[in-house]
């Protein structure tokens, strides 16, 4: 198991865009712990803290339970509990649009000022990225939207090819100074 409660993949036309990193190993180790933590997935993670408690090379405590709270054909939301001992409760919303496909994160906590969150999307290796202001372009195709005040960072990450196989990719970190963000994913046509 993971820590990788509301994580998403994207593909367009049969390429990968956002991607799961995968997995080169399963040996019990930095690597290993890396790879199952919330970091290391398309969702947040809260005050640098695992959703769920992953730990050894295939154990899982405190495991996050999700519950769905709206459900159709063009949305689906739920909320799930990984961050309960913070007296946090994440809750994620996808929702295709004739123009685009929005995710939604709301950070529910009893004390906000306590509660920092933050996103992480991981891109394929082949990838090209260009930061344009509030915007993320991906192969001159697809644009990523945040609302303002939101930073956007682009950091290189280990995108697994196999077993002991990986290769360099680019993934972007990106902090709201509130605990409610949204990002539109719009295909330019």
């Amino acid at each position: 198991a993971h820590a990788d409660t509301f994580s998403f993949a994207l593909c367009y036309k049969g390429m990968p865009i956002i991607v799961d990193l995968g997995i080169s190993t399963y040996e019990a180790g930095g690597k290993r712990s890396w790879e199952r933590s919330t970091n290391a997935h398309n969702t947040l993670e809260i005050n640098y803290i695992d959703s769920s408690r992953v730990w050894g090379a295939f154990r899982v405590a405190n495991r996050a339970a999700v519950a769905i709270t709206h459900e159709s054909q063009d949305e689906v939301a739920a909320c799930h509990n990984g961050y309960r001992y913070l007296s946090v409760e994440h809750c994620r919303t996808f929702k295709r649009t004739e123009e685009t496909f929005d995710i939604e994160d709301a950070v529910k906590a009893l004390d906000e000022k306590k509660i920092q969150a933050v996103g992480h999307l991981h891109f394929a290796p082949e990838a090209h990225l260009t930061v344009d202001g509030q915007m993320v372009v991906v192969n001159h195709l697809i644009q990523i939207c945040f609302g303002q005040g939101v930073s956007l960072d682009l950091e290189d990450y280990s995108y697994s090819l196999g077993f002991n196989k990986t290769t360099i990719a680019k993934r972007l970190v990106y902090k709201s100074c509130s605990l409610h963000s949204v990002f539109s994913i719009r295909v330019q046509q």
